[in-house]
């Protein structure tokens, strides 16, 4: 039996994020095999950049920031680099923890065809010049076979 009343437990957000991560990246990598697409991924272990995963598919270079949806969580806006929304190869994914049924589920939104200038022109919740907030109502929920089409903009899917 899975005990996701454990990762609700206060300190148990980077296991959380972990778990977030991972999964992502597997469906990322399932939807590329369903594809027949080769996907290359490099994590990125600090957020020098703006972005945690940078994804090569078929030789086209794309560039993530993940974002936690966590269990216990309320957050509904989530700072990002500005460089990160203004780059037409980058994206954000809000990736929210759901139970089910003895299991972990994830669920993916993307900034999938939101206009960019709006986000950018949003001011960060904790004021930073390079960062401007994405809110909840930016975001489309994305389905995990459909990653590399919304997620990564890849247009040849």
């Amino acid at each position: 039996m899975l005990r996701s009343d454990y990762l609700k437990k206060s300190g148990k957000s980077k296991i959380q994020e972990t778990l977030a991560e991972y999964a992502f990246l597997k469906d990322l990598l399932i939807d590329g095999v369903r594809k027949e697409k080769k996907v290359l991924i490099s994590r990125s272990d600090f957020d020098e950049f703006g972005y945690d995963v940078l994804v090569q598919i078929e030789g086209e270079q794309r560039v993530v920031k993940l974002q936690l949806k966590a269990f216990n969580g309320k957050a509904r806006n989530w700072d990002v680099h500005k460089s990160l929304i203004e780059d037409p190869e980058g994206n954000v994914v809000v990736i929210k923890l759901v139970e089910g049924d003895n299991s972990i589920d994830f669920e993916y939104s993307t900034l999938y065809k939101t206009d960019g200038k709006t986000i950018i022109e949003r001011a960060a919740k904790i004021p930073k010049e390079n960062k401007c907030k994405v809110i909840k109502g930016d975001l489309v929920q994305v389905e995990a076979n459909e990653l590399l089409k919304k997620v990564l903009n890849y247009d040849s899917l």
